[in-house]
């Protein structure tokens, strides 16, 4: 076992972190930053280990694997292990056990110190609303797992108030525990330069995420297939993500309408936002969106579909939103009258108002180290 800073108090759990292009690292990242600002080091404790980035503002216990089997790096096994090595490294005092990805709590428990507090972050439901976007195992999984970190947490931070609703349709002994605590949001002053304005003649969309069937990849192809003349999109995605594209829209690709990358580092993602003019983003349903936010971040308009957590993210200032059902026409047509919101005389003036109502990344970390501290005290 890696060693440990002394006497830590607070324990993150390692599930959802060793992956740097998940919205659960980016997520632990930027409050690892500033909760380490604020006297705050976390403990990430998994099976694997947590890249550079991380390590530098985290401290980190690994944890030796007795048998190499995929079934221990599972949200069902890996925090019950993850919480055996908190509960030996915390020197017997008050710690926090924090499960930053939806269910990572252990639900069983071998040893019981009661001097553990448990706190869950919960980003959204998909595998329950959504069951045939992921795999049976693992909405049979959530499904059995959700109830039972519902009564081991002491408090279940919800990153949206959508998010918080459905907790509460699913789980109704949740509602007492919830706190809402919307993700961070930060508008770069150095993107609030216009003066290079697009100068081809295509709008340059881009997305970022993985192919799921919630997220409405498929409305990429059906855009480009009536489009195309006026747009190109570069995708943000996975190794899946890349197979779908070259499987049903290969011609976009070699005629460079369409382009595909994958792994990029956050340089080359900074890039992305950067040049492009607009975010497609179609997905059915979010918890919050981080990529959305983060090309607002960036001074882009975002299209998007109404109806889930982006709405508290989005407003019809910096984007717009549609409703479930429209079609491909009213997509294009959402396009472009996102594309007009970035040339308008006040589109500047309407992002800093937009950014004044939203969470920053401190205000985030803020309210977690109080519920830390309230919860060890």
């Amino acid at each position: 076992m890696d060693k440990l800073s002394n006497d830590p108090k607070v324990f993150w759990s390692g599930y959802g972190l060793r992956n740097s292009y998940s919205g659960i690292y980016h997520y632990g990242f930027h409050l690892a930053c500033e909760l380490n600002s604020r006297g705050i080091r976390p403990s990430v404790i998994g099976f694997g280990s947590v890249d550079s980035k991380l390590s530098a503002v985290t401290s980190q216990c690994r944890l030796p694997k007795k048998f190499f089997s995929p079934i221990y790096e599972s949200k069902l096994i890996e925090p019950c292990f993850s919480y055996q090595a908190a509960v030996k490294a915390s020197s017997n005092s008050r710690f926090i056990f924090h499960g930053l990805s939806n269910i990572d709590l252990p639900f069983f428990l071998k040893k019981e110190t009661g001097k553990a507090r448990f706190v869950i972050t919960v980003h959204d439901l998909i595998p329950l609303i959504y069951p045939k976007s992921v795999s049976r195992s693992y909405h049979l999984q959530f499904k059995y797992l959700l109830p039972r970190v519902v009564e081991r947490a002491e408090v279940i931070i919800c990153v949206s108030e959508w998010t918080k609703r459905w907790l509460q349709q699913f789980c109704k002994s949740a509602s007492s525990k919830i706190v809402v605590i919307p993700n961070g949001m930060e508008l770069n002053p150095k993107c609030l330069d216009f003066s290079s304005a697009n100068e081809t003649k295509h709008i340059r969309l881009l997305a970022v995420g993985r192919v799921e069937p919630y997220k409405r990849f498929d409305r990429i192809i059906e855009v480009l297939n009536r489009y195309s003349d006026r747009c190109c999109f570069s995708v943000v995605t996975d190794a899946d993500g890349k197979k779908f594209f070259y499987d049903y829209a290969e011609p976009y690709i070699d005629r460079g309408r369409l382009k595909i990358f994958t792994s990029l580092n956050d340089s080359e993602l900074s890039s992305q936002y950067q040049n492009c003019d607009v975010l497609f983003h179609p997905s059915e349903c979010e918890g919050f969106g981080l990529p959305v936010a983060e090309a607002l971040g960036f001074a882009k308009p975002v299209v998007y579909q109404l109806g889930s957590g982006l709405d508290e993210v989005v407003s019809s200032s910096v984007g717009v939103g549609l409703e479930a059902g429209a079609q491909v026409d009213d997509w294009i047509d959402a396009i472009e009258r996102s594309f007009s919101l970035s040339l308008d005389s006040g589109w500047e003036r309407r992002l800093k108002d937009h950014f004044r109502t939203k969470n920053s990344w401190k205000d985030a970390a803020n309210s977690l180290k109080s519920i830390y501290e309230q919860l060890l005290n």
